[in-house]
């Protein structure tokens, strides 16, 4: 399937070829992520709320993690030690020499991600308040509406600890807030499971450790995992930014990626070219298109292609065009009014000077909000189209097209550079 269209085919071919050959480090990063985690499967990578919701369970002496409260305890020395600031709320030899009787963890009080409540030998309460961002940031405001609301609630408590924790440490607005970062959490959670490893039963071991490799995986700067990711880009930089520009960026060009697969690989039974390809559009030209009044395009690189057929998804579904690629005005003027009327559906406000579109239509067998495996979709795809383009109209759409076509070089000298 051609995707290259740069002058610089044979350096990005060479690159990629590099790239799977002589990559020892990439053998090991696969070695390193090729292992089952449930976060992945569950889709839940990034979920913010299946994060706190893992917390809560962590924090919670009472569950069933065999942890008791030396994680919560580890955790919250290793975040006051790191910060900076005088007074702390609460000292790290405070919480080394505390005597915990009971964790009350609430999820989503005032909207707060993670309010705990600890009772400590001799009725005296600490509250702990922490707001929890993966992918998102802080709103203005949200942080000191959050301490508010549990001085206002919690006045009688007697230390009042918060915590801003983020993927990368994000500095809070509030200041009242220490911050705190996931490599915090893998790095109390590793070094406490190791302390109660004799502790810790079959199922909640399974647990832990997927979620540390998630955190690893995913959350951590400084791993194994990020230091072969780091060797590999540095070595193989030009194929893995050729890779990204290529890859698709969701799912519904995923699919445009399998139809593109399968056009390609029956091109001959359906008599047309492939045009040029990226991850959002794929392109293609009847044989009787094929010619060289339409090989005179300076649109698409150098396909020289002028007019084409393009496959895109949009928001409504996915859209079947006829594309003329930077074309002569004189030559858009000069078409005939049947191009306005069935079978086209030329709409005036798509009459951009650079890419006007002479027909369109939605491939009308693949819906938009249903989930498709990806070979299905591009067999989906692939057949609605093999079947459009042998019916009657659709002929005689390209046969007048091709009419068109064959006056392109009567206005060359207004081909758009």
């Amino acid at each position: 399937m051609k995707l290259f269209d740069s002058q610089n085919k044979e350096v990005e071919y060479k690159a990629l070829n590099d790239f799977v050959v002589n990559s020892t480090e990439l053998d090991a990063l696969e070695a390193k992520l090729g292992d089952f985690n449930l976060f992945d499967v569950l889709g839940v990578a990034y979920a913010e709320l299946k994060h706190s919701n893992t917390l809560a369970w962590l924090f919670n002496p009472e569950e069933s993690h065999g942890l008791g409260s030396i994680f919560l305890q580890r955790w919250l020395m290793r975040v006051l030690h790191a910060s900076e600031k005088s007074p702390p709320a609460v000292t790290p030899v405070e919480i080394d020499a505390w005597n915990l009787i009971r964790v009350e963890v609430r999820r989503e009080w005032q909207h707060i991600d993670l309010l705990l409540i600890l009772t400590l030998e001799g009725g005296a309460q600490w509250i702990v308040s922490i707001e929890n961002k993966v992918q998102a940031l802080q709103s203005k405001g949200q942080l000191q509406k959050y301490r508010e609301a549990v001085q206002s609630e919690f006045a009688f408590a007697e230390r009042k600890i918060y915590i801003f924790l983020t993927k990368n440490g994000e500095i809070p607005e509030d200041d009242t807030y220490l911050t705190a970062s996931y490599e915090d959490i893998y790095y109390t959670l590793s070094e406490t499971r190791h302390m109660r490893r004799h502790s810790i039963g079959h199922e909640p071991s399974v647990l832990i450790e997927n979620y540390l490799r998630l955190l690893e995986e995913r959350f951590m700067n400084d791993s194994d995992i990020a230091k072969l990711a780091v060797t590999i880009y540095r070595k193989h930089q030009r194929a893995i930014d050729l890779i990204f520009e290529y890859i698709p960026n969701n799912a519904k060009q995923i699919h445009l990626t399998e139809l593109a697969c399968q056009l390609e690989a029956k091109k001959g039974s359906l008599d047309i070219s492939m045009g040029p390809i990226n991850k959002a559009y794929v392109r293609f030209i009847p044989k009787k298109w094929d010619i060289p009044e339409n090989r005179m395009g300076v649109a698409w690189g150098d396909s020289n292609i002028g007019v084409l057929f393009e496959v895109e998804c949009t928001p409504r579904g996915v859209a079947f065009m006829i594309v003329a690629g930077k074309p002569p005005q004189s030559w858009m003027d000069s078409l005939p009014s049947d191009f306005s009327k069935p079978p086209f559906k030329l709409d005036t406000k798509y009459r951009t000077k650079s890419y006007p579109r002479l027909y369109g239509e939605y491939i009308n067998n693949y819906d938009p909000s249903k989930i498709y495996d990806p070979d299905e979709a591009g067999v989906i795809l692939y057949n609605w189209i093999k079947k459009r383009l042998n019916e009657d109209d659709m002929k005689e759409v390209i046969r007048l097209v091709q009419q068109q076509i064959k006056r392109i070089p009567e206005y060359i000298d207004e081909l758009i550079p």
